[in-house]
């Protein structure tokens, strides 16, 4: 998520630019929505053709790759 907030804010600069308005920094809750809905996209669109052009059969995933809760 660290990776991807710098991303949105881009986003988010370049629509604002356009109305004048200072960009919103989106709810963490729709932050949220945001990177789970591209992740979604990702593992559908982007991993089975890689995956198969690499040889690999299976993916596992433990826990998520952009998880940013600390202890």
């Amino acid at each position: 998520m660290k990776k991807l907030l710098p991303i949105l804010l881009i986003i988010a600069g370049f629509t604002s630019q356009s109305q004048n308005k200072i960009p919103a920094i989106l709810p963490l809750r729709t932050q949220a929505e945001v990177v789970d809905k591209l992740f979604e996209e990702k593992v559908k669109l982007v991993l089975p053709d890689l995956m198969q052009r690499e040889g690999i059969d299976m993916w596992l995933v433990m826990a998520r790759e952009y998880t940013t809760k600390t202890l």
